[in-house]
């Protein structure tokens, strides 16, 4: 065979596996898309839709499916049961009905922490709003979460204008599983707050919301973002829709506790459907009550544990006990979802710590993790040893300079290994050790004269060498002068 001969055949070998994702046939495509959770297939047919190098030969919107009940944009998983219930892993037909690979989903929750966190957050107002029409949202959509869209200004939830079917809207853009937030970012790792604001407003928001409740619906509960939360003004157009909101399910007629079947919002407790108590000390404003956010039933606060709802004190929810386990804080009366709650515990007394208790009361060490709670770190800096109360405990200290918790001995390992150059650490050095550092510098400095004392007396003893050596130059001349004269 020729050079050219197989020129031709690898150039025609090469053309031909030059194929595209619109070069492929819709049931391939479809069948792909079905390994993707329902948010993936629906981005994935807006991708194949608005791509301008794809052919306009398909309508690529039975890929997406219709299962958009509830919405969440968190992980991208694969749905390997798919494969292995597909036992002969054969295709679909080249051109199956859009309608019946819609039947097989159910759009009514669409969460957006169903989607990698990295795509999630650089999704944009056309993003969400391409998806929300291509799964017609208005009309099947029932839950309703944008976590991690923290991109959004809010303008494109305008599909949603008008929706008698949605029942939850979560507009906090956090997860159920909240992150520490970096505390060289904000002074506290508190949540939900994000660092730093999302753009999500509360005017763009608003004309949707009133869209819904302004007639007869179904929404029940609302979680909005904690920056909305943050200023509480009777004047402001949040504040007005709070109001609305209340006055809303108050006209859908009597709601009671699934449990002890009294009337909400009970009366004498003080509080709304969602708070509207302004007041500086008061915590539950803009926040929705008596409704479990997980299954949106709703309970009084008064019930058994085993029956009632609860709040969680750091993402500000409510959880109905048959939904979410909550967790009680060995130091404090903070009630924490199990979610949130860190399975942390002081490393002297064993109490189990809050999340609130381990960044306000608790002192763990950057390094080691050991972890004390005040009543158990050694506030004097003093390390006490095996026959005191505190045995084996060492202080553990913060730096206000570089935000971070270091116990002395990680502290004087780390510096005499080179690892600190933070000013304020190095003040925060057991007493003794800096104690011995002076010294230490007393003792360099001391070298250090000994060293310049030193290089005096062989200066000196340079100049006497040279001194001899010239002397034994005139000697040598001298003594060769006189040879030559004899």
């Amino acid at each position: 065979m020729t050079s050219e001969t197989m020129n031709n055949k690898r150039r025609k070998t090469e053309e031909s596996v030059a194929t595209y994702l619109p070069d492929l046939p819709i049931g391939i495509l479809e069948h792909s898309a079905t390994f993707l959770v329902p948010i993936s297939r629906a981005l994935f047919a807006i991708a194949l839709t608005n791509n301008e190098n794809n052919p306009p030969r398909e309508n690529y919107s039975s890929i997406a499916g219709s299962d958009w009940l509830p919405i969440d944009f968190g992980d991208i998983e694969t749905d390997l049961a798919a494969l292995t219930n597909n036992e002969n892993n054969n295709l679909p037909n080249e051109n199956p009905s859009p309608s019946s690979i819609a039947s097989a989903d159910d759009w009514s929750i669409l969460d957006f922490g169903e989607v990698e966190k990295d795509l999630a957050t650089k999704l944009s107002d056309d993003d969400i709003s391409s998806i929300l029409q291509h799964i017609d949202a208005v009309n099947k959509v029932k839950r309703l979460r944008l976590t991690n869209c923290i991109n959004i200004t809010g303008v494109g939830l305008e599909p949603l204008r008008g929706s008698a079917v949605i029942e939850q809207i979560d507009l906090s853009l956090v997860g159920d599983v909240i992150e520490q937030i970096d505390l060289s970012l904000v002074g506290d790792g508190e949540n939900p707050r994000l660092v730093p604001e999302p753009p999500i407003s509360c005017e763009l928001v608003m004309p949707v919301l009133d869209s819904i409740i302004e007639r007869e619906c179904a929404l029940k509960h609302l979680q909005f973002p904690y920056k909305w939360l943050r200023v509480k003004s009777a004047d402001s157009e949040f504040h007005a829709f709070i109001v609305r909101y209340n006055q809303m399910l108050e006209n859908r007629g009597p709601i009671r506790c699934l449990d002890c079947n009294e009337g909400l919002p009970k009366d004498g407790d003080g509080f709304q459907w969602i708070g509207d108590d302004t007041s500086d000390n008061n915590s539950s404003y803009g926040l929705q009550n008596y409704t479990c956010c997980q299954c949106t039933k709703h309970y009084c606060y008064d019930c058994s544990d085993e029956d009632g709802i609860t709040n969680c004190s750091r993402c500000q929810r409510d959880y109905c006990m048959g939904c979410v386990k909550i967790e009680e804080c060995g130091k404090c009366d903070n009630s924490v979802c199990e979610h949130c709650f860190k399975d942390k515990e002081c490393d002297k007394c064993k109490d189990r710590l809050c999340p609130e208790c381990v960044r306000d009361r608790g002192n763990e060490c950057y390094y080691c993790g050991v972890l004390y709670c005040n009543e158990c770190n050694d506030q004097d800096g003093s390390y006490r040893g095996d026959g005191d109360d505190g045995a084996g405990v060492v202080q553990v200290d913060f730096c206000e300079e570089c935000y971070k918790n270091c116990c002395k001995p990680c502290r004087m390992r780390v510096y005499q290994e080179g690892g600190i150059d933070c000013i304020n650490c190095i003040k925060l050095l057991p007493d003794e050790a800096i104690q011995s550092l002076i010294e230490l510098k007393q003792e360099v400095e001391e070298l250090k004269n000994e060293n310049r004392e030193l290089k005096g007396v062989n200066k000196e003893l340079e100049d006497v060498n040279k001194e001899l050596q010239d002397e034994i130059k005139e000697l040598k001349d001298k003594q060769g002068k006189s040879m030559m004269t004899e």
